[in-house]
């Protein structure tokens, strides 16, 4: 079975045991993810959100951005320049050579990666966080709100009065867009599902496309102006999601893209408030939501959800993701086994199988070629007789 259908259950709540205001949440597969938020609170899951644990992140500070590339390797940013790291099983601070605060974080590998926040700063590491240097752009009063690389030499950048930013390998260019001009709506957030297909989204209630030529405005069934989306992810052309919170009050709302518009998933009727800040989809069956005084809510259930948690066990992990040519798919076995790796595209389609027969229990890795492949999302589901396991890679 492939676990890339759309059709499932409601959004539902989960205890993230803190009650601090969560900013961010980043999952690397169906089943396990962190979330970050004010005063330095971490929460970790490994079941789908079944069971949430606070891990110790050193810091006081609030977290405002979490980005993982694996179960031993991930980075959170904050304010006052805070930066803390993550092995695998403790979070240690890292310098960043900044006071000032940070909102973006994103790792392409282990090694590589970028931070930005206020006053346009942006850096890059080569050496896991080991030091950072600046990567320089055309204006020095923006704030970079979110980064989103597609590779090591093609990204996006965000931030406020309607900034945007490309990078080309060599440096970050400003772009002209609806937005831009020193004017526009402060930016939030961005998300590519493939080169010529991203999204952002901002104050004002406002999401744009990217075709890979020109970007466009969309409407949504937000109730009027003022929202502000703070989180989106695109999972493919024909799905995304998005999260916002307005002005006043707490009607916070998750939109969902069809490929044609934006419409409703969930929208707060309560007397209370649930203002949601971030937003991660491990795969197109399974989401996650942060929101304020610790709310994470989760979308996925029945059958699919019960498989993805109870096939945990085999720490299912692609490396690295976002890729260009080669991948190392690594996973776990409890007992020997014989196994199958199957890739597939967003629509389903078998593109590679592999068998292995007789594997003895521990980890095992396999290596796939995802050079001949155009950009895109991609799904790999390892199977043996005792679980299954399905992980989405982006080119």
């Amino acid at each position: 079975m492939l676990l890339i259908s759309p059709a499932f259950g409601q959004w539902n709540n989960q205890n993230s045991s803190v009650t601090n205001d969560l900013e961010d949440i980043h999952f690397i597969n169906n089943n396990e993810g962190w979330a970050v938020g004010r005063q330095g609170k971490i929460v970790h899951t490994t079941n789908a959100g079944v069971t949430w644990t606070e891990q110790n992140s050193g810091t006081t500070y609030d977290l405002n951005k979490v980005h993982m590339t694996g179960s031993d390797f991930g980075m959170a940013v904050g304010d006052h320049g805070t930066i803390v790291k993550y092995n695998g099983a403790s979070w240690s601070a890292v310098s960043s050579g900044t006071s000032q605060d940070l909102y973006s974080v994103f790792f392409i590998s282990e090694t590589t990666g970028w931070i930005g926040g206020d006053w346009a700063i942006i850096k890059k590491t080569t050496n896991g966080g080991t030091s950072f240097s600046a990567e320089s752009t055309s204006s020095l009063s923006n704030t970079f709100r979110d980064i989103h690389m597609i590779s090591a030499t093609d990204g996006w950048a965000v931030g406020s009065t309607g900034a945007v930013w490309h990078y080309d390998g060599s440096g970050w260019v400003t772009q002209t867009t609806p937005e831009s001009g020193g004017t526009g709506s402060d930016l939030y957030s961005v998300s590519f599902s493939s080169a010529s297909e991203g999204f952002f989204s901002g104050d004002d209630s406002k999401i744009y496309r990217y075709d890979g030529s020109s970007w466009s405005q969309y409407s949504t069934t937000l109730p009027d102006n003022s929202f502000h989306v703070y989180g989106i992810q695109s999972i493919s052309g024909s799905l995304a999601y998005a999260v916002g919170a307005p002005g006043f009050g707490g009607q916070g709302y998750i939109l969902k893209f069809n490929g044609t518009s934006w419409t409703t998933d969930y929208s707060y009727t309560g007397s209370g408030t649930e203002l949601f800040t971030g937003v991660s989809f491990p795969s197109a069956t399974k989401g996650y939501v942060t929101a304020n005084t610790g709310m994470i809510k989760t979308k996925g259930s029945g059958a699919t959800a019960e498989l993805e948690e109870a096939a945990a066990s085999l720490e299912l992990i692609a490396y690295p993701n976002p890729f260009a040519g080669n991948v190392t798919i690594s996973y776990s076995l409890a007992e020997g086994a014989d196994v199958t790796i199957s890739v597939y595209d967003v629509s389903g389609k078998e593109l590679s199988i592999v068998a292995f027969r007789g594997l003895t229990s521990g980890s095992q890795q396999y290596q796939f070629d995802g050079s001949d492949l155009s950009s895109g999302t991609y799904y790999v589901k390892v199977a043996s007789e005792a679980a299954a396991a399905t992980i989405r890679m982006v080119k």
